[in-house]
């Protein structure tokens, strides 16, 4: 066993090999050489000799955790649910097994069974943040806005920085207020049909909420205070840290009469980006992933009325005609491997570089119309449509491209 730790694999397997050749139904001997086995590549003749360890009654965690791992690993989830829950059962209170069990159950599709351990997993270890944030994270994909925000709450006690990573809440509305038709509001490009503008407002949900703010001015005088960083992602200007925003999407959800939840600690930010801002792309969607969504992204303008100019443009692309971020068959049917193939070639990543230059390498793609800036205008619209920042300009603070941003769902 030294010799194995020490990563000598040939010598430890000739020694395991003559252990059994004194005793042949050494445990210990037949559950190390598997492990040896395995971690020189012969994987079936390492389950052997598990499974034999198991039958000369070596029933130890350490083994079935080790049995349930190479099981897993060749798909037969049901026989290494068994192993993985005599190993949690044999050491009740090892997180790793529990952990590991929970995990097993989530991979099977069981959330009740996953829930259960890390519920057991909770009241040996009261304030494990992992087992807590699982709990919040499972409670939030269910829409559970009462669960995931007890056990949220719980872990950001355990670890006050939690929020910098995952920054979770639910609003729901107190009011309904009728949203009017955004379209007379636009700025129709020279290739757009109103025919397929409507199509797009009505697929991307897309609301324009003009005086959001009961005070925009309140709003610009504490966003001036702030301290701007280099912007997460690719995209153009700098941004504020977590920032507070429970208040201000409440008051969201009340215009739109929609639950609302959020994930992110990146809702909420406040973003300045002047003309000599650079990024590393411009047309893109915010949901990479998803072809159908509940995912949104809004836009809060809080540039001054006498510099307001742009504002966020929604664009088709030439080639294919596609308004939103398409299926994997339809992206095979055209030629690329998947989306991110799609992406280096239509929207290509590249070293951060002036935005401004970005408008040359628009003509793959045909801008269908702008929802213009105003002041304290809130535009939202689901993230997996091709949109892009319009223009940058301005030199600072006082005459610069100041907005708010929030990522979302809406249930």
């Amino acid at each position: 066993m030294g010799l194995h730790q020490q990563g000598r694999l040939r010598e430890a397997t000739a020694l395991y090999q003559q252990a059994l050749a004194l005793e042949p139904g050494c445990g210990l001997a037949l559950h190390y050489l598997g492990l040896c086995m395995a971690q020189q590549g012969m994987a079936d003749m390492a389950r052997v000799m598990l499974q034999k360890a198991l039958a000369a009654g070596e029933d130890t965690a350490a083994l079935h955790d080790h049995l349930s791992q190479m099981l897993q690993g060749v798909g037969k989830l049901q026989e290494a649910l068994v192993h993985r829950q005599r190993a949690s059962d044999l050491a009740p209170g090892d997180l790793a097994y529990g952990q590991a069990l929970a995990a097993l159950y989530q991979r099977m599709g069981d959330l009740g069974g996953a829930r259960q351990a890390r519920l057991k997993l909770l009241q040996q270890h009261p304030g494990h943040v992992p087992t807590l944030m699982a709990l919040a994270l499972a409670a939030y994909d269910r829409d559970d806005a009462a669960e995931a925000m007890d056990y949220y709450k719980a872990a950001c006690t355990a670890d006050p920085c939690l929020p910098e990573q995952t920054y979770m809440g639910f609003a729901s509305p107190s009011a309904t207020v009728a949203v009017g038709d955004p379209f007379p509001l636009l700025q129709l490009g020279e290739a757009a049909e109103e025919k397929q503008v409507r199509t797009v407002l009505r697929d991307a949900d897309l609301h324009v909420l003009d005086d959001f703010l009961p005070d925009p001015d309140a709003a610009r005088a504490w966003a001036a205070g702030l301290q701007y960083g280099v912007a997460r992602g690719n995209y153009p200007g700098s941004q504020t840290g977590l920032l507070p925003c429970e208040a201000i999407m409440q008051a969201l959800a009340d215009r739109l009469g929609r639950r609302l939840k959020w994930l992110s600690p990146d809702n909420g930010v406040m973003r300045l980006t002047l003309a000599d801002a650079t990024a590393r792309t411009d047309i893109h969607v915010d949901d990479e992933l998803a072809t159908e969504t509940r995912h949104y992204a809004a836009v809060l303008y809080l540039t001054r009325p006498e510099h307001c100019q742009g504002g966020t443009s929604f664009w088709r692309h030439a080639a294919t005609g596609w308004l939103r971020r398409p299926d994997d068959a339809l992206l095979r049917a055209a030629g690329y491997a998947d989306f991110k193939t799609f992406l280096r070639r239509e929207t290509p990543l590249g070293e951060p570089r002036a935005f401004a230059g970005f408008a040359a390498q628009r003509d793959r793609w045909q801008q269908l119309f702008t929802v213009p800036m105003r002041y304290n205008r809130l535009v939202l619209y689901k993230g997996n449509h091709f949109h892009a920042v319009d223009n940058v300009f301005g030199e600072g603070f006082d005459n610069g491209r100041l907005t708010r941003l929030f990522s979302f769902e809406m249930l």
